[in-house]
């Protein structure tokens, strides 16, 4: 079928699943009827191969060409939580043809990926659940697609309407009391020293240890939706600060936390890799410490449970992007771009390090670039010398008034095999006004969890699952002073480890990803200070119709 088919086929399946979802979770067996590998045109002679089922929808940003079971489920109000399990699933083994090569199937795993969310719209609320309905076996290493299922939807925690929509503090926490403002730019483990309090303004020998508290938000750019809840005031994060207990704050004391950089990676479970989202609006992430307002939140310790081990775990998942955000082609909208390729600049090598990478392994890279040309040209991507593709960009008719250039996102896996990953992005113009440029690279590798420099964080995205035990062996381990896990940044919790043979061993459940952070003591990043701020309290204002705020530049 040619893709313009392709695109309508989609819309429609869309629309059709969205109202004639089965309402509710009635936990009846689901079939799936299976089509012949359908071939897709797309311009300039490019032709994949997809699977098919009987109402297949596809979200090429989340799972490439591979077809998607959707269905919805009508609730009564929004849920704190909502989960999505698949139960008596029957599998049969997926037959393909001789040298015939699935679009999206090198992506696949062992589990078939599931995905479930809730969307409010017209006062009306419903989850939708997605699946990939497709597996690798991981005894016979076959792929196999599924047959018939049974859902299983799990709600908790109804949250009422006044809660998330009318429910607001009264005071911002900055109203009374003395704050000091303080940004970070990478993520890691901060140091506030005796002199860095005192290069505020501060007294630190009058300071109570146990009152010394840092409230910030965190990572990531609010949501341009507004029906998503949001948290309503600044939220106070766990810290550790180093001999309070002697009641007094002294010249050898400081205040370690965990600071987050603005931008966001997020985990996408179907691509197994992370996500990068960067912060549009600033390059720094801003928190706020406070030394009056009442006993602050500290960083809990936990222990290493006794449970048989399901998984050791001895390798890391790292990742990496490349994103200068130089160049914005149209001077309006919210899409930047670097590195302008042109007859005088062809190609642009890009450099990743990963210290102990998991040679004989396969990195993913995801690339998004974007050209402007009369005709069709080409993009060819190579690593460390070695060809991986070659990725052609629709041409724009020269007199188009509405379109300036083409992009193109695609992702590719790739050998690794030294710890510095070489990509080669080489552009090949068709004309000498043809044009090209980098949004940005994504590069997600596997490491060997072997502690480097003076702080690593680390986590594994192949061990988690339900009810996995995993035992974390971190090498080089005797030099390290903690180890924190930071899943949820804004609790913090200290690990009890135990150190044997060089090695730091921690055994925690893992049926969902953890993420952690070790450092030796040696050193700490150190936060940029910003100076005292006023109280202000835009809570306690009267009610107002809008808030417009902007920079002087705008006045």
């Amino acid at each position: 079928m040619h893709m313009n088919h392709i695109k309508i086929h989609i819309v429609l399946i869309l629309l059709i699943s969205f109202s004639t979802a089965i309402a509710g979770n009635d936990g009846g067996p689901r079939s799936i009827t299976w089509k012949e590998t359908q071939k897709v045109f797309f311009p300039e002679n490019r032709e994949i191969n997809i699977l098919d089922f009987e109402n297949a929808v596809w979200d090429e940003s989340l799972y490439g060409y591979l077809p998607v079971y959707m269905e919805s489920f009508d609730l009564d109000s929004r849920y704190e939580n909502i989960s999505l399990e698949i139960l008596d699933p029957l599998f049969e083994e997926l037959i393909i043809e001789p040298g015939m090569e699935i679009e999206g199937l090198q992506m696949v795993g062992e589990e078939i990926k599931t995905e479930i969310e809730q969307i409010t719209g017209r006062k009306k609320h419903a989850a939708y659940a997605k699946i990939v309905p497709v597996r690798k076996n991981s005894s016979t290493g076959k792929y196999e697609r599924l047959v018939s299922f049974v859902i299983n939807v799990q709600f908790e925690n109804k949250v009422e309407r006044s809660i998330y929509k009318n429910s607001y503090v009264e005071s911002s926490v900055l109203s009374s009391g003395s704050w000091y403002k303080l940004s970070v730019n990478q993520a890691g483990v901060y140091r506030i020293t005796y002199q860095d309090l005192t290069d505020l303004g501060s007294d630190p020998s009058t300071i109570d240890p146990q009152k010394i508290r840092i409230f910030g938000n965190g990572a990531g750019m609010l949501p341009e939706a507004n029906d998503i809840p949001v948290t309503d005031d600044l939220d106070e994060i766990a810290i550790h600060v180093e001999g309070s207990e002697d009641g007094t704050f002294d010249p050898d004391d400081y205040i370690l936390f965990f600071g987050e950089a603005s931008a966001e990676w997020e985990f996408n479970p179907f691509r197994a890799a992370f996500e990068y989202t960067p912060h549009l609006y600033s390059d720094f992430t801003c928190y706020f410490l406070n030394f009056d307002s009442g006993i602050g939140k500290r960083i809990e310790t936990i222990s290493s449970i006794n449970k048989p081990v399901t998984d050791t775990i001895t390798t890391l998942s790292d990742y990496a992007i490349y994103n200068l955000q130089e160049l914005n082609l149209i001077k309006s909208g919210k899409i930047w771009y670097s590195n302008k390729f042109s007859q005088d600049n062809l190609v642009e090598n890009l450099q990743f390090n990963f210290p102990n990478i998991v040679t004989g392994t396969e990195a993913y890279a995801r690339f998004y670039l974007a050209a402007r040309s009369s005709v069709k040209s080409y993009f060819t991507i190579s690593s460390n010398g070695t060809y991986i593709t070659e990725m052609p960009i629709t041409g724009v008719s020269p007199g188009a008034i509405t379109v300036y250039g083409r992009k193109v996102v695609f992702n590719e896996l790739f050998p690794v095999t030294a710890d510095q990953v070489n990509l080669e992005i080489t552009y090949d113009p068709p004309t000498t006004t043809s044009l090209g440029w980098i949004n940005f690279v994504e590069v997600n590798v596997n490491r060997h969890l072997i502690f480097e420099g003076t702080q690593m964080m680390f986590r594994d995205l192949h061990s988690f699952g339900r009810d996995n035990i995993g035992e974390y062996l971190v090498s080089n381990g005797s030099g390290i002073e903690a180890i924190w896990e930071i899943t949820d940044a804004g609790n913090v919790k200290n690990i009890d480890y135990n150190t044997e043979n060089d090695q730091a061993k921690f055994r925690l459940e893992i049926d969902s990803l953890r993420q952690f952070v070790a450092f030796d003591g040696t050193s700490f990043l150190k936060p940029e200070y910003i100076g005292a701020i006023e109280n202000q309290d835009l809570h306690s204002l009267a009610s107002v119709d809008m808030v417009i705020i902007t920079p002087d530049i705008f006045k």
